[in-house]
């Protein structure tokens, strides 16, 4: 197990610190400090990444912002877990690309600048061909009122084996906006906006509240809004990516 200890953390916050640009970004409503020689690209408008020019660190830094409603996430941490539980259910269960879980935490001591609940994944992949590739991927999430942010890094496993504390300290650094509805009356506020994923897409992958896979010839047809993650995710596309092999 790959274990991303806090020493490693605040040693590289020091030197993000002192060698680091800070950008802000008002309509994703984010701040985050860029290292020397690294820059900020809008994908989409609800998707910004952030990479090394130089080439030094090969893996690129995502943010992603989803919108979702109330009524199917009460508070803000419910998103955050539900997000977790299915990434973490996802790499468990997946045979092409074969995943395998190195790290994980959920626990409530675990902040995103200034004060959100998050959680975050460190996983493994290989896609089983003639030639296997691997790769591995940082993720965490974090909601404030009704967005959530998904933010990852993706890369081979060499480049990830050497830099990932450094990555995972900048998206540890970034800071989103606190909360400013009252989570307890937040249910009553109304469907403000669709949901993070298509509920009209089949499940991939489903389970039951008690986290088993259900097999889905039992279940053809059925429309999951809950515990797995779509196949048109941002992390799935950049999954391709790596597999089919693509220039920045």
């Amino acid at each position: 197990m790959v274990r991303l200890a806090a020493p490693l953390f605040f040693l590289l916050a020091i030197q993000l610190a002192y060698s680091s640009t800070i950008v802000t970004d008002t309509e994703l409503n984010y701040s985050i400090f860029l290292p020397e020689n690294w820059v900020h690209r809008v994908v989409s408008p609800q998707h910004h990444r952030f990479y090394d020019t130089t080439g030094n660190y090969r893996s690129q830094i995502n943010l992603i912002r989803h919108s979702f409603c109330n009524y199917d996430y009460p508070t803000s941490k419910d998103w955050t877990m539900v997000n977790f539980i299915a990434y973490e259910l996802t790499v468990k269960n997946v045979h092409n690309p074969l995943g395998i879980f190195l790290y994980g935490d959920s626990s409530s001591s675990l902040i995103q600048p200034d004060s959100l609940q998050a959680a975050e994944i460190y996983a493994r992949f290989c896609y089983l061909d003639e030639s296997p590739l691997y790769w591995e991927e940082f993720v965490r999430f974090a909601a404030t009122d009704t967005f959530g942010y998904e933010m990852y890094v993706l890369g081979d496993t060499l480049d990830m084996q050497n830099n990932v504390g450094f990555y995972a300290a900048i998206i540890q650094d970034i800071h989103l906006p606190g909360e400013t509805m009252d989570q307890n009356t937040a249910i009553f506020s109304g469907r403000q906006t669709a949901p993070p994923f298509d509920r009209r897409q089949a499940a991939q992958v489903l389970f039951d509240l008690k986290g088993r896979k259900v097999p889905l010839r039992d279940n053809a047809g059925y429309e999951a809004s809950g515990l797995y993650l779509p196949g048109q995710t941002a992390i799935a596309n950049d999954r391709k990516i790596v597999i089919r092999g693509s220039s920045r």
